[in-house]
């Protein structure tokens, strides 16, 4: 059997170099290259987090769902965030940067995971919660299913990033309503 601690802290502890190493293979494709850019600097911060523990187990879930929007809200921007940095350098952003466009099948798959972690995150909370004010006496969803919902979630997430990297993506433009 799979000790579920040691598979998360697993993950925790190579999050940082695979996504590293991605986006060695990711810089050719500029969108593909912000991307990893930002979810590298967001993991490296998730990874402090993790490290220090500076909060209790009763929010840890509630953390984790915050860190899951700011992962969801860094995916559906990161277009904007890249355009902001290059203007903030007073540097002309690429074209590739700057036309909207429709996220790839890879993305949507992690924009859909980490959704749903969130939603397991929000649930294990108010789990915390109803456990913290006596109405129920165990944790049967963190007990039984976060763990690997979490880690399937996060395998899921790292495949397909991997996929990102490797196969670049084709992003389809979008077409104006007026056109």
């Amino acid at each position: 059997m799979i000790d579920v601690s040691a598979a998360e802290n697993l993950i925790t502890q190579f999050q940082v170099p695979t996504l590293g190493l991605l986006l060695v293979f990711a810089w050719p494709c500029k969108r593909t290259r912000w991307l990893f850019i930002l979810l590298l600097i967001f993991s490296i911060f998730d990874t402090l987090i993790a490290w220090s523990k500076p909060y209790s187990t009763d929010s840890a879930y509630l953390i984790s769902a915050i860190l899951c929007f700011i992962y969801i809200k860094l995916i559906l921007k990161k277009d904007r965030i890249s355009v902001r940095i290059y203007k903030r350098f007073n540097l002309n952003p690429p074209k590739e940067l700057t036309t909207p466009h429709h996220l790839s099948r890879r993305e949507a798959l992690i924009l859909s995971s980490m959704i749903a972690l969130f939603f397991c995150n929000l649930i294990a909370y108010l789990e915390t919660l109803l456990y913290i004010f006596y109405i129920i006496d165990k944790y049967p969803i963190i007990y039984y299913f976060m763990d690997p919902i979490a880690i399937t979630i996060n395998i899921i997430v790292y495949v397909s990033l991997m996929s990102i990297a490797i196969f670049k993506p084709n992003y389809i433009p979008q077409k104006s309503a007026l056109s």
